[in-house]
């Protein structure tokens, strides 16, 4: 690049000097063929062009010069890049374990430095960037160790250990491939092009991907399961950094196209029946999750909505007086102009309750009607038209071409897993009633997980009544309730501002089941309670949250139980700072009087 450049630079050289020759000959003739002098005009104006050219000579030369003195210093420079290499090098083979070269095992997470992993990509990612833009930087051995395929498989391990979001991974991974494949030094191997598939996969370039698959296949590299499991990562990845963006109300024809990612699952098997590689019943699961991107607007309601009122605003009866730690914000006082004072953080729920059809207990047993036909319909059967939902049809479609064998593999037989994914499905589309038909129907014995699903589904709508009615058939069926399912009845009954019986049933899950939801579930209700003024309802889940600090165990506990209830136990966003905190936030105090 830098001879190019050198090149260029005497080109453009030449020309100046050509047209100042052109121009002083033109000069001297124009001079010459006249009887007069030239005026102080003309010679002002010629002399002026000869500065232009002048100047424009000098800034060309002292490019050159400045080109010629940067090549002198990176060869001079060439020990300190020797050691900065070696140092980058070492901190690379350290960066791609988990443990970092320290002592323990290989793949102990528990000594893993994300700031030291990032760190070192920073480094490596600085270098390559320079040698990308000067090549003659480096010797030729120090390119051999620095783009060799060993480094830069260890280079992308540990840019998988930085723990970036999948847009960021995404943009650092085709920023180095872009470089290595304009330095042309490293040779795509075995592991590294499997390495560069895992790096993809993890960053959502789906199109990368599979264009690593065929690499793969056309070179005749041994196939690896794995390879095709990150393969299905890369469309789960792409749906999760898109939905930070997903606009719920929108039709499925105008959302990602990877909400039907039908096409791209077809280019996987192919790709796995090309080279002989069976499909298993986890990795079709792995496909049908895929079809759950994201919800829409027809499983979803809002119920509430968070207000923030400055206390001047409120009646007097109304004003807190515990407010050092109440947030503050500057609000437009109509006597006094601005002020920045604290803030009543407040919940309010919506006049509006969820539309009739979309909660199953208000539709049960009737027929829905639109406007343009004359004769009614069951919700289930709404739900079962392809026109409900592309993508919920494109999921079911998918999972029977299985069945039957899709893109010549054998047929499968599916598993809870395989109606699991077709449950979350539906719930995310908002086909409610296909999730109970499908849970209703399954041919093998569904798991808490089965219904755990559904029972979200409910409480985004705030269908209370099928979830109590769900809930006994899990306990007729001989399933134990878990944590999550203590989380998800919670959230049903505060979407509809039940937060007496939330809290009751949280104690009741507890004293008949030994289970406890999320911390987050705890804190979650004491916000509810206190932003809508309920200091009494709130008082009593921290008298809760107290017997569990003295909580002992005894011989009839098992040893999953007694770990999560030392885990509650040290858990300090449960303990007394961390709630006091809570309750000035909304302008309340905890004091002394209110701990056993």
């Amino acid at each position: 690049m830098i001879v190019r450049c050198r090149t260029i630079a005497r080109q453009k050289l030449l020309q100046i000097q050509l047209k100042q020759r052109q121009t002083t000959e033109r000069f001297l003739t124009t001079a010459a063929s006249r009887w007069n002098p030239p005026s102080s005009a003309s010679c002002t104006s010629s002399l002026r062009s000869f500065s232009v050219v002048t100047d424009s000579t000098m800034t060309l030369n002292e490019a050159v010069v400045d080109s010629n003195e940067a090549v002198a210093t990176m060869a001079s420079n060439k020990p300190e890049l020797d050691s900065t290499l070696e140092a980058l090098l070492e901190d690379l083979q350290k960066a791609a374990a988990w443990n970092h070269g320290r002592d323990g095992k290989y793949y102990d997470k528990s000594l893993w430095n994300p700031t030291f992993c990032r760190e070192t990509v920073d480094s490596y990612d600085a270098l390559l960037k320079k040698i990308s833009e000067h090549p003659a930087a480096l010797d030729s051995q120090q390119k051999t160790r620095l783009l060799s395929a060993e480094t830069v498989i260890l280079a992308f391990k540990a840019l998988l250990k930085c723990h970036y979001d999948p847009d960021v991974l995404s943009e650092k991974v085709r920023e180095w491939e872009r470089c290595l494949g304009h330095l042309k030094q490293t040779p795509l191997t075995d592991h590294l092009s499997l390495r560069l598939l895992t790096a993809n996969g993890k960053a959502g370039n789906v199109g990368r991907v599979l264009s690593l698959l065929q690499l793969r296949k056309a070179r005749g590299f041994r196939p690896r399961r794995r390879e095709f499991v990150y393969a299905i990562t890369s469309i789960q990845a792409a749906n999760w950094s898109q939905r930070r963006q997903r606009n719920l109300f929108v039709q499925d024809t105008q959302q990602s196209p990877l909400d039907n990612p039908t096409r791209w699952l077809d280019a996987i098997l192919l790709n796995m029946n090309e080279r002989e590689v069976p499909l298993s019943t986890s990795l079709a699961n792995r496909m049908l999750n895929c079809y759950s991107a994201g919800r829409t607007g027809k499983a979803v309601h809002h119920f509430y909505r968070v207000t923030r009122q400055p206390i001047e605003a409120l009646p007097e009866e109304e004003r807190p007086t515990f407010t050092q730690q109440m947030p503050r914000d500057w609000f437009h006082v109509p006597s006094r102009g601005y002020k920045y004072q604290p803030i009543k953080v407040r919940l309010e729920y919506n006049r509006a309750a969820p539309p009739y059809y979309k909660v199953p207990a208000q539709v049960k047993g009737k027929l829905l009607y639109r406007p343009d036909q004359a004769e009614g319909q069951f919700k289930l059967e709404r739900e079962t038209e392809t026109e409900y939902s592309v993508p919920l049809a494109a999921a079911f479609a998918f999972c029977d071409s299985l069945q039957h064998g899709a893109c010549g593999h054998g047929p499968i037989k599916l598993n809870t897993g395989s109606y699991n994914a077709l449950i979350k499905a539906c719930i995310y589309r908002g086909a409610l009633w296909r999730a109970m038909n499908t849970l209703d129907n399954m041919t093998t014995e569904p798991n808490a997980i089965s219904y755990n699903l559904l029972f979200a589904g409910l409480a985004a709508v705030g269908d209370v009544v099928t979830a109590q009615e769900y809930y006994r058939k899990m306990l007729n069926r001989g399933l134990q309730p878990d944590a999550f399912t203590v989380r998800t009845i919670v959230d049903g009954l505060l979407n509809l501002g039940d937060a007496q019986a939330a809290i009751t049933v949280v104690q009741d899950f507890f004293n008949q089941h030994c289970v406890l939801p999320p911390y987050t579930t705890h804190v979650k209700i004491l916000e509810f309670c206190l932003g809508r003024d309920m200091l009494y309802e709130a008082k009593r889940h921290v008298y809760f949250i107290q017997q569990l600090w003295h909580w002992q165990p005894n011989e009839y506990h098992s040893e999953g139980f007694i770990r999560l209830m030392r885990a509650t136990q040290r858990n300090t966003q449960m303990q007394k700072p961390a709630l006091q905190q809570l309750f000035a936030y909304f302008g309340e105090e905890l004091g002394g009087e209110d701990f056993l």
